[in-house]
């Protein structure tokens, strides 16, 4: 169903299709990863009962996460292990998503009309502070 990235021991991304959430609701990352991520597949009718998140502690990272939605296009994703060696490439199209937990990341659009939405821990200080490019 989904496909995991994987260097070695480390995660790097686990890749996948919103077509093949399966009925409900599936969560998935860890204690470990500050960026948790679910995927809803509900029929009408289905009810996800109103709740407000009580303030606690969560998990402090010191690094990024980002998950990435294709919405339209295609977005060719490399993926490259700490030492910055490249491990493998995908190209993501329209409804495929992809969550990057470590590692290093770059992208290419395919087509023009490429688009999608990425959510990531913040909050983004700055290119110079928050990004080593290679």
């Amino acid at each position: 169903m989904f496909r995991e990235i994987r260097h070695e021991d480390l995660l790097l991304a686990i890749v996948g299709n919103l077509k093949d959430a399966l009925h409900g609701s599936t969560f998935y990352g860890s204690g470990k990863n500050p960026l948790e991520w679910a995927l809803f597949n509900l029929d009408g009718g289905d009810v996800l009962q109103a709740h407000i998140h009580k303030v606690r502690k969560r998990l402090r990272s010191h690094k990024t996460v980002e998950f990435l939605y294709i919405v339209q296009g295609k977005l060719r994703t490399d993926f490259y292990d700490l030492n910055k060696n490249k491990i493998r490439s995908e190209v993501l199209s329209a409804g495929e998503f992809v969550c990057l937990y470590d590692g290093g990341h770059g992208f290419k659009a395919l087509r023009d009309d490429t688009k999608f939405i990425e959510v990531k821990n913040g909050p983004f200080v700055g290119v110079e502070e928050d990004k080593e490019k290679f």
